[in-house]
């Protein structure tokens, strides 16, 4: 009986997870992670000790590469370091301003950053497009979450039949 409990529990933190990563007030990877603890710890599924401590860095590397993101997208959209100053500034302001913020201010401080530094014969077309590539950055990194907490429910739901749970 408590072997379906603790299930359960793991269940829930991994689909938990998972809709954690469209709420950026939850930290989706890693509730979705904890998820996979509890069912290793309580041993309702079997789960070896490298592939958790490997899971784990997946999400930390992930989580840190989130971050980064649409920095890296700005740059490529051709934003300069102005725009992917702004991007990261905005990205870290927006955490106060959550849930819209964390999608916003990444785009808004790219947008600003690059019309700061830009000369205004550029125009505000290169300075929307590479804040564009900021929110790209941010669908990505979105997708990353989302793909690596649906595999983790997989996972879980696989191990658990061939488990026996």
């Amino acid at each position: 009986m408590m072997e379906y409990i603790w299930f359960s529990l793991a269940v829930f933190f991994t689909v938990g997870g998972l809709i954690g990563c469209f709420i950026p007030v939850i930290p989706g990877l890693f509730l979705s992670w904890s998820g996979l603890l509890i069912a290793f710890i309580s041993e309702t599924v079997d789960v070896s000790r490298v592939w958790m401590i490997l899971s784990f860095l997946i999400v930390l590397a992930i989580s840190l590469f989130e971050f980064y993101l649409p920095a890296l997208f700005t740059k490529k959209f051709g934003g300069t370091k102005c725009g992917e100053y702004g991007s990261t500034v905005g990205g870290v302001v927006g955490v106060f301003f959550s849930p819209l913020g964390i999608i916003l201010m990444p785009f808004i401080g790219a947008f600003i950053g690059e019309l700061l530094c830009r000369n205004h014969n550029d125009g505000y077309a290169r300075a929307l497009k590479s804040a564009f590539g900021s929110f790209v950055g941010f669908v990505v990194g979105t997708g990353l979450k989302v793909t690596v907490a649906a595999w983790f429910i997989f996972f879980l739901l696989k191990k658990s039949v061939l488990y026996g749970s």
